[in-house]
């Protein structure tokens, strides 16, 4: 999902070793709920939904930036890189603490 392409210190310690750690997660915890017509879990699936979507324009921009540089001869601007960077881990941490706290993350 997220996570299932980054390695090492790239994943935050509490998803490491298996990709579909919030996912799941996010599901036990919406099974569990007591919210009516399953309002929780619609809510989580939502958001999981967003992340991806966030995470796939991180990664375009990556690529693009990276293949830039290295196939056609583009100038590698360090300063869209460490915004990339800085996006990609916000996003992590945004995943981190709704898998943390998945009452927290649906209000």
């Amino acid at each position: 999902m997220l996570i299932e392409n980054l390695e090492g210190d790239a994943v935050p310690h509490r998803l490491r070793g298996d990709s579909h750690t919030v996912r799941d997660l996010v599901a036990t915890a919406a099974l569990v709920s007591n919210s009516p017509n399953d309002a929780t879990y619609t809510m989580l699936e939502s958001k999981i939904a967003g992340w991806v979507v966030r995470r796939d324009e991180i990664a375009t921009s990556i690529r693009t930036l990276l293949d830039g540089a290295t196939f056609k001869d583009q100038h590698f601007d360090d300063h869209q890189a460490r915004q990339l960077i800085a996006q990609a881990r916000s996003l992590l941490t945004e995943v981190s603490r709704c898998a943390a706290d998945t009452v927290r993350c649906i209000q």
